[in-house]
């Protein structure tokens, strides 16, 4: 039987390390929303596919530069060439390029990490044309106490049904402690499947927490060392101490 344990798990992107107190139980959330995210992690990914799958909500006004960044469809992942072409599309106004761009920027992927300017992007993009700025805002809110769980596990789930692997994965983590959200942790071994194939580094890495221990998905611990191993060779650091 898996025990709660006293803290969370620290959110995708956030800023600092370590450990916040769990938060008191939520009530349930709507079957139909956990309906609703359980299709969207089970049937339309597959985790073991030889390429990683494109969304089937990808937008193209960002196709090209996500295909960059995650290395969807076969594409060798080119992080730096991302960056630039968000950054190019940002200042054309694509505030969804603007959130990307936040987020690289945010976790040091493609150039060093600038959390201040990760911040101000965050703020510019966040709309209902880009739910990942706002989601991205959110961890930065959350991490400063500024935000509850409940309402950033909404903004997760926008981004995650929205495409963005960042939101899938930090909805999962808070599935998987019960903070804001009903604790589940089959649907957040989902979600978290979700993240991982869609190229997240962290996204694999915290699948793998939860694989080798056997939270919501079966225990297994040479493929809890596989997802740390492609967590760890995309700069997932975490993953690499796991694997010590």
């Amino acid at each position: 039987m898996w025990v709660r344990r006293a803290c969370v798990m620290v959110l995708v992107g956030a800023f600092g390390v370590g450990c916040e107190s769990a938060p008191a139980p939520a009530r349930p959330a709507p079957l139909e929303d956990r309906a609703h995210l359980r299709e969207l992690a089970r049937a339309r990914v597959a985790i073991d596919a030889p390429e990683r799958p494109e969304p089937l909500w990808a937008h193209p006004e960002t196709l090209e530069m996500e295909r960059l960044r995650y290395g969807w469809g076969g594409v060798p992942r080119q992080p730096r060439r991302a960056l630039i072409r968000y950054e190019r599309s940002c200042k054309e106004g694509v505030l969804r390029a603007c959130a990307g761009l936040g987020a690289m920027r945010h976790a040091g992927d493609g150039a060093s990490a600038d959390r201040a300017r990760a911040e101000a992007l965050y703020r510019a993009s966040c709309t209902d044309h880009a739910r990942s700025g706002c989601a991205g805002l959110a961890v930065v809110q959350v991490a400063r106490g500024e935000l509850g769980y409940a309402r950033a596990a909404v903004l997760f789930r926008d981004a995650c049904l929205d495409g963005e692997a960042r939101g899938c994965a930090n909805l999962g983590i808070l599935y998987s402690r019960g903070a804001g959200v009903p604790e589940h942790p089959a649907l957040a071994a989902d979600l978290l499947r979700v993240a991982c194939q869609w190229g997240l580094p962290e996204g694999c890495a915290r699948l793998g927490d939860l694989t080798a221990r056997g939270i919501g998905t079966t225990r297994d611990e040479a493929r809890a060392r596989a997802l740390w191993r492609s967590a760890c060779s995309e700069g997932a650091s975490d993953a690499c101490a796991r694997l010590r």
